[in-house]
């Protein structure tokens, strides 16, 4: 296939675009953001169309929304297309519309004839032979987008498998076993079906089996039936009144549960009730406490207070400077004392024995003497008394600093106290907090008129139970009785699950009763006559046969899938070394024969021999830009092989030499100008230096250059 010619009506940033196609080698050129990619993309979404619906994982807006024309023109355009059998098509899409129309050479529409949809899907697959997911992973090569996904590998190895077998790779083999194991479920069935036509087929004969079985041997039994039925009615009756007691014993033994449960909230919130109150009248004895020792802490603070102004007082100082005064005072008057007790006899001297002065002359140093000796009495007497003022004193403050001390160790104590007893009060307000919320939730379900309800509904499954009882004692066991004593003295806390299971026992007893019950009615319904018998035989030989038959029908078939089967694993055995042989050639051109031993696996997973080490490698070991060399030499060689009988595609590539250098971009090119010869190859490029190394390599009349700009 060839493409022609591209034209654009609307499609991104391009409109009324036009570009004429060279059957071999194309460059499109341009710079970033002249539209490459765009081209490409219409290039795709000319022969498959766009796709719509929701931004994808990316964040990417859809196909339809991406490329809407950015001048709000006609969204759409054609490419005119050349296949190998020289038929000339023009494949024109409306996107807006999402229509697609198909002209042969002389433009007769001829859409309908390969495309029974509306819209035209799956039109260009019938033209060219592959689909879109194929064509994208092969010969369709995006910007850095070489590699094959898994994906794409299982969709190329299917069809290696069909192109094999029937030449045509539409005609899967995994569709044909589709088929044929759709064909043996339906028709036949299988060991996990149940509603298929085998399956039928062997429940009705296992039904006709049973009944014919029943009635041959009606007639002889059906004295003994109509007897094992009354038998059956008065077990059920039993198991009836047996279930109505334990289901009595077990909502009895519920309640009761829930009856300790009520009242055991009910004790508890009366415990929170009275618990709040204690903390409550604790709180307050605390904060009276408080009150009462703050006023004791503030007197014994004035108390020390006041002992302080005592000792820090100035009477100490005044006696002692007073005293001091008197002690200098008296040895004043000693002094003089001294003095006029000499003038007395120096008078005395001068008076009787020189006799020079006269008589009175004695009497001023005796008076001299006696105010001196009478001062000194009086400051003597004042300094005693000084000195027991001081002493008492001395005392007093002795005693005040006894009584300071005891005034410190007193607020000391009562600081002490006071802080107990507010770690007391913090503890008092958490327990109340906690007890608040403890009583807030017992108290969000709990109903007081509820016990006297469970109270009143215990008395009268009791009552009930005891005339039940009694009714059918002897038709209780040893241990079922002592169980329902044991339930209504409670003598345990929980016989609940005991009872439970007791009457799930009762409850599948009766359940098979019943069905047992049924089938005897239905037997006792039944005649037995020779013409039921004859029926029933009739049916179960033809049913025979219709079985035999469909059991042949259903080896026939599995004996087909595991041929096809077989056959598919054979074809891919067969291809795969086809298309390794073109790899591998592919590959040790691009890379100077490095590489000279390269192989795809059973799904397409590549390894290579490392002729440095002599060992098997994984393509992840490779470079960036080997393993695009490797995964383009993969696409060329699934092109020239997978994809040989079909149409022989162009070869689209954008930017596909991105990871190369220099001599990996001049062999890759020498090998794709081989494969110009014989293929249509559009390369789009922003490299100049591609252009002429392409120019250089293949020559410029064998190459066609689009420019962009």
């Amino acid at each position: 296939m060839i493409i022609r010619k591209i034209y654009i009506r609307g499609f991104g940033k391009f409109s009324d675009f036009e570009l004429d196609l060279f059957k071999n080698m194309n460059i499109i050129y341009g710079p970033n953001e002249s539209g490459k990619s765009t081209v490409m993309a219409f290039i795709k979404a000319a022969l498959y169309g766009l796709k719509g619906g929701r931004a994808d994982k990316d964040g990417l807006v859809s196909e339809i929304k991406r490329y809407k024309p950015w001048n709000n023109g006609r969204y759409g355009g054609y490419i005119n297309i050349e296949t190998d059998n020289s038929g000339v098509y023009r494949l024109d899409r409306d996107f807006d519309n999402s229509s697609v129309k198909l002209f042969d050479r002389d433009f007769n529409e001829i859409t309908g004839v390969y495309s029974g949809a509306k819209d035209g899907r799956g039109i260009t697959e019938k033209l060219i032979g592959i689909n879109e997911n194929v064509f994208e992973r092969t010969v369709f090569v995006k910007q850095l987008g070489t590699k094959i996904d898994t994906s794409a590998s299982k969709d190329l190895i299917d069809r290696i498998s069909n192109l094999g077998q029937s030449g045509y790779e539409d005609i899967s083999y995994k569709q044909a076993g589709f088929v044929l194991k759709e064909a043996l479920k339906v028709q036949v069935g299988t060991d996990r079906s149940y509603t298929r036509p085998l399956d039928i087929i062997n429940r009705r004969l296992g039904e006709l089996s049973g009944i014919s079985d029943t009635i041959k041997e009606h007639e002889n039994s059906l004295l003994q039936t109509r007897e094992r039925h009354e038998q059956i009615l008065s077990e059920i009756e039993l198991l009836v009144n047996k279930e109505n007691l334990i289901a009595m014993a077990v909502e009895f033994s519920q309640l009761k549960e829930r009856l300790t449960v009520q009242k055991g909230k009910y004790e508890e919130i009366e415990f929170l009730n009275n618990g709040i109150k204690l903390s409550q009248k604790n709180i307050r004895k605390i904060n009276e406490d408080q009150v009462a020792l703050e006023q004791e802490a503030q007197q014994a603070v004035q108390q020390e207070r006041g002992l302080r102004r005592e000792l820090t007082g100035d009477r100490r100082a005044d006696l002692d400077k007073e005293s001091h005064k008197q002690k200098s005072l008296i040895k004043g008057l000693d002094i003089i004392g001294i003095m006029a007790l000499m003038a007395v006899i120096a008078a005395l001297w001068a008076v009787f024995l020189l006799d020079i002065m006269p008589i009175y002359f004695i009497v001023i140093p005796v008076l001299a003497a006696v105010i001196s000796g009478t001062f000194r009495y009086i400051s003597s007497k004042r300094l005693k008394e000084l000195a027991e003022e001081l002493k008492v004193l001395n005392e007093g403050e002795e005693l005040a600093k006894h009584k300071l001390d005891n005034a410190l160790k007193v607020k000391e104590m009562v600081d002490q106290q006071l802080s107990a007893l507010s770690d007391r009060m913090g503890n008092e307000k958490i327990q109340l907090e906690q007890q608040i919320k403890r009583l807030e939730a017992v108290s969000l379900n709990f109903r007081q008129s509820e016990i006297q309800e469970l109270e009143r509904r215990i008395d009268q499954l009791s009552d009930n139970m005891i005339i039940q009882q009694e009714k059918i004692a002897t038709m209780l066991s040893k241990a079922e009785n002592l169980l329902l004593e044991s339930v209504l003295e409670n003598r345990d806390e929980s016989h609940n699950r005991e009872l439970s299971q007791m009457r799930q026992v009762y409850i599948e007893q009766l359940q098979q009763k019943k069905i047992e019950k049924a089938a005897l009615e239905l037997q006792l319904q039944k005649k037995g006559s020779t013409l039921e018998t004859e029926a029933v035989e009739q049916e179960m030989h033809k049913l025979t046969q219709q079985k035999k038959a469909l059991e042949q029908r259903g080896e026939a078939l599995n004996i087909a899938i595991r041929t096809l089967e077989e056959a598919s694993h054979e074809v891919q055995k067969k291809f795969l070394p086809v298309m390794n042989k073109v790899f591998n050639s592919t590959f040790a051109g691009l890379t100077a024969h490095r590489y000279n031993d390269t192989r795809a696996g059973d799904n397409l997973n590549i390894m290579l021999s490392d002729p440095a080490s002599e060992t098997v490698i994984p393509v992840s070991a490779l470079s960036n830009g080997t393993m695009d060399q490797l995964y383009l030499a993969l696409r060329i060689a699934i092109a020239e092989t997978v994809l040989k009988g079909n149409e022989g595609l162009p070869l689209i590539m954008d930017e596909p030499f991105a990871q190369y250098d220099d001599d990996r971009t001049i062999k890759a090119l020498n090998r794709i100008g081989e494969l110009s010869k014989n293929r249509q190859i559009i390369i789009f490029t922003c490299k100049q230096r591609e252009v002429e190394q392409i120019n250089s390599c293949i020559g410029s009349g064998a190459c066609k250059i689009c420019s962009l700009t």
